[in-house]
């Protein structure tokens, strides 16, 4: 009588399911309606914050959580400091992104950042602040 009674409920459950709340995506995962929602919000973390400023810096680029031990890519890039265009956030958003402790305004504080684009060369990073009004930070030692 109970497994007669569970297969009543599950199958009134499917009656009730729309075909528009699962769907197959290009990159092959099964989203439901409510994960996808939850990525626009990922990806409109940083749209809605209002940047303290933006800067260009030497540095060592950022390409993923992971850091040089796990990536590949990472471990590229943390042979040579180069150029990056970043915005500095005082207060974050939902999400952790990477930190810094910056001097601007005569005492030292951390600083989380975005991360926009990375140089190839001095001269790309100077004509890129030219053409923005960009300011560059000289590097902390």
């Amino acid at each position: 009588m109970k497994k007669f009674i569970l297969f009543i409920v599950i199958s009134i459950t499917f009656l009730f399911i729309k075909s528009a709340d699962c769907h197959y995506s290009e990159d092959n995962y099964h989203l439901d309606s409510l994960t996808n929602k939850i990525e626009l919000n990922i990806l409109q973390d940083s749209a809605n914050y209002n940047y303290i400023c933006k800067v260009i810096m030497k540095m060592y680029p950022i390409h993923c959580a992971m850091g040089p031990m796990g990536c590949e890519k990472c471990k590229e890039y943390s042979k040579e400091k180069k150029y990056c265009f970043i915005g500095l956030l005082h207060k974050g958003g939902k999400f952790q992104r990477p930190m810094m402790q910056l001097d601007l305004t005569g005492t030292k504080t951390w600083y989380e950042f975005d991360q926009f684009k990375i140089f190839n060369s001095e001269e790309e990073a100077i004509e890129y602040s030219k053409k923005n009004s960009i300011r560059i930070l000289d590097e902390e030692k």
